[in-house]
């Protein structure tokens, strides 16, 4: 019995062990239909691809090593799109219109969350002389 639980103990972590990237992603913009999808990090002055795919009906997915965690972009055809944390682990791309996160592990859940933070602090500073003007004017 102790044995069989040993080998049970391995196996799980060799299986967790792996050291793929994984994403799939999928967008409800009809428009995006035949673009491709580029992950692209930096590799000393130069952003290179890592992997690439094509966007059929709306659904993408990519699959490559990964040796270590780095910061790296998501790419539509030249047009930068949004930044990811590529990790050897599986990972979850929504493009829709009202919303563009990166999922599926700790690290890019709080790449969101801070960029959503950072959105939020950018639109109330737009939002200062609007209100400054409001303040004169009553």
């Amino acid at each position: 019995m102790k044995h069989f639980l040993y080998a049970l103990l391995a196996l799980g972590l060799c299986s967790c062990a792996s050291n793929n990237f994984q994403i799939e992603g999928h967008t409800s913009s009809p428009q995006l239909d035949g673009k491709m999808v580029y992950v692209k990090a930096i590799n000393g002055l130069d952003m290179v691809a890592v992997d690439s795919c094509e966007v059929i009906h709306g659904n993408f997915s990519m699959t490559g090593p990964c040796d270590t965690v780095r910061m790296a972009e998501l790419f539509m055809d030249d047009m930068q799109v949004m930044p990811l944390v590529l990790e050897p682990a599986a990972l979850t791309v929504c493009l829709d219109d009202t919303l563009m996160r990166v999922s599926g592990t700790e690290l890019n859940d709080q790449l969101y969350e801070f960029l959503k933070q950072k959105n939020s602090l950018e639109m109330e500073f737009q939002e200062l002389p609007r209100r400054e003007s409001q303040m004169y004017l009553a």
